[in-house]
């Protein structure tokens, strides 16, 4: 691998929701905490640990799919930056930090679409919202697999991401079938 984010096509990483240049709009799983986490060095590692902060800056607009809508973009936002941020684990593979792209941008990603489409009302997601939520889950599933030091271009849907967790109950199994990695 090379010093280009996973699946890197070298563009620049999306702004953060709230403007900042070292943050991060986190929706933990289910997008229910929301808090901002950044890196313990101020940047934008990913730090599961890190002391959050509320999600009280200027939002996404509202889009027809309501909060699901600002939710797909905020995570596709996170995505593109800790994509740029990555650094490739010294000695892979790293599950830990594997675990961590997954609990924190499969599974929320995922959990988006799914909570959207088991509402009493329909959520109807616009084309780009789902272009996000698609190019959201390649991006973790990129630094998921990075974590193992294999590179992946996964063709991995939003809706077929759905129906696995809804078959696997588990965020983890979702992003070992769409990369096989680790393989079984």
């Amino acid at each position: 691998m090379t010093g280009t984010p996973p699946g890197g096509d070298g563009g620049a990483p999306a702004p953060a929701a709230d403007g900042a240049t070292n943050g991060r709009a986190v929706d933990a799983v289910g997008g229910r905490d929301g808090f901002e986490r950044a890196g313990s060095d101020g940047g934008t590692a990913l730090d599961p640990g890190a002391v959050g902060r509320p999600l009280d800056g200027p939002a996404f607009p509202e889009t027809p799919a309501g909060e699901f809508g600002v939710r797909a973009r905020r995570l596709a936002a996170r995505a593109r930056e800790e994509r740029a941020a990555f650094v490739e684990p010294a000695d892979p593979p790293d599950p830990e930090r594997a675990t961590v792209y997954v609990r924190e941008g499969v599974g929320p990603t995922v959990a988006v679409y799914v909570e959207a489409r088991t509402r009493d009302e329909w959520v109807d997601f616009s084309r780009e919202e789902f272009r996000l939520l698609d190019r959201a889950l390649a991006d973790w599933l990129r630094l998921y697999a990075a974590c193992y030091g294999v590179e992946v271009d996964p063709d991995a849907t939003i809706r077929g991401a759905a129906e696995l967790l809804l078959d696997t109950h588990s965020a983890r199994d979702v992003a070992q079938l769409l990369t096989g990695v680790p393989e079984r």
